[in-house]
């Protein structure tokens, strides 16, 4: 029972009668500016917790297609988590339902991530926890975007924390990212505030760390990972390599997730991608991807 339940709210602060009580002529509740409120129960509480939603926790939601019939069955799996234990959670999450989804039809599936998080962050830790909890489930992503929070295109100054990161996690050296190589979508040239193609010192260092960080935890893995517009050397194992791409907005991004849609529809691919890293990533790209309250 609540406090509210025992106190009745009464502004003398005794006790309100029993609800059983027999000389209490209020029927069972909580007296309130003149109004009874009924009495809480675990199960009424169970029915709103069961009924809560919390957009950007656990969230789904199709990706935009720009025509009727322009792209596969693709969707992002949206949750703000932006610590290390949230993200396993988060990531157990969505590795469930690409399990769900695995049973359930016989189509090819194909899994993306898009991760962000703030300037100053060690992205190593909460990378390594999404990489290890789809190892387990032998998921293995072949594409991962990074993008600036909307509110704030360039957050990255001019210093490189890459290298202090793969040391002090062990990590091989990757490839450096290219500088004006970036594969263009669709959106690319409409973001004025943000480079049209490649990466730029300028703008999106943070995000190249980030998705270097991301192609060093697949080296020591000897998992195939290559920049986009360059390709990769296979591991042997015949794997088809996870593609990096850095856009500079969250628009940016939904539209790299729109072409990849438009590329499955031959073969009616499913398309699960991932988006966490950061609550602020989570409304940014459930705002691009037009979810409104």
């Amino acid at each position: 029972h609540s406090f509210l339940e025992h106190r009745a709210a009464s502004t003398t602060g005794k006790p309100a009668p029993s609800a059983s009580s027999s000389d209490s002529k209020e029927p069972p509740g909580i007296p309130w500016a003149g109004r009874q409120y009924p009495l809480f129960s675990p199960e009424k509480l169970q029915a709103a917790l069961r009924n809560t939603t919390w957009p950007g926790r656990c969230q789904q939601l199709p990706v935009p297609r720009r025509r009727e019939n322009s792209g596969c069955d693709a969707r992002i799996y949206v949750d703000g988590a932006h610590t290390r234990d949230s993200c396993e959670k988060a990531t157990e999450w969505f590795v469930g339902e690409v399990i769900k989804r695995r049973k359930s039809s016989n189509k090819a599936i194909e899994v993306g991530l898009v991760f962000n998080l703030s300037v100053g962050r060690d992205p190593v830790v909460m990378l390594k926890e999404v990489y290890k909890k789809m190892s387990e489930a032998k998921i293995r992503p072949r594409w991962m975007i990074s993008c600036p929070f909307d509110w704030d295109k360039y957050t990255s100054k001019s210093t490189d924390p890459l290298p202090s990161l793969l040391k002090a996690h062990n990590l091989p050296t990757p490839p450096p990212p290219p500088r004006l190589k970036e594969v263009p979508t669709s959106a690319d040239k409409k973001e004025p505030s943000g480079p049209a193609q490649g990466c730029k010192p300028a703008g999106g260092a943070w995000q190249r760390t980030i998705l270097s960080c991301w192609h060093a935890i697949c080296l020591a893995d000897n998992v195939p990972c290559a920049w986009a517009g360059i390709p990769s050397p296979t591991n042997g194992n015949g794997e088809t390599p996870c593609t990096l791409f850095y856009k500079p907005s969250a628009k940016a991004a939904m539209a790299a997730l729109q072409d990849q849609a438009e590329q499955g529809v031959a073969d009616g691919r499913i398309q699960m991608t991932l988006v966490t890293g950061s609550l602020y990533l989570a409304g940014n790209m459930l705002n691009a991807a037009g979810f409104r309250m």
